[in-house]
């Protein structure tokens, strides 16, 4: 379900092992990877250059999520206690729908804060990578 592709990425959700988890699929190499492996669901994934962003939820409360296939990390990018929805990522911005004053508002944020090409402790993430 919901697929979205960039580049040389396809991914995904799929319930296969009961639950939904995030899916990626290298068109190159015809490979299939599970991204996820939570025991909750994982929902509405997207990706842009490589990185794939979705939302799922932990400890009881929807948190956005981001995984580069290429270093095989996974942070989570908003740990405020609310729920968010829908994330989308275009480059460097991530953003999705917050609920976290009572009523939907849009929240961002930048990857590449230092801007040397590289994700890192030097980006300031809200969270240290959970992978």
């Amino acid at each position: 379900y919901y697929p979205r592709v960039d580049g040389d990425w396809l991914v995904f959700m799929d319930s296969r092992w009961g639950n939904y988890d995030i899916y990626a699929y290298d068109l190159i190499t015809l490979s299939l990877r599970r991204v996820t492996h939570n025991p909750g669901n994982e929902f509405s994934p997207t990706i842009s250059d490589g990185r794939i962003v979705w939302y799922e939820s932990r400890s009881g409360y929807n948190t956005i999520m981001m995984h580069d296939p290429a270093t095989g990390e996974t942070w989570e990018l908003s740990s405020h206690p609310y729920h968010k929805y829908m994330p989308d990522i275009d480059g460097d911005l991530v953003v999705w729908y917050d609920y976290r004053n009572g009523n939907y508002d849009i929240y961002g944020f930048v990857l590449d804060r230092d801007g040397d090409g590289v994700l890192d402790s030097a980006d300031a993430f809200p969270d240290n990578p959970v992978d």
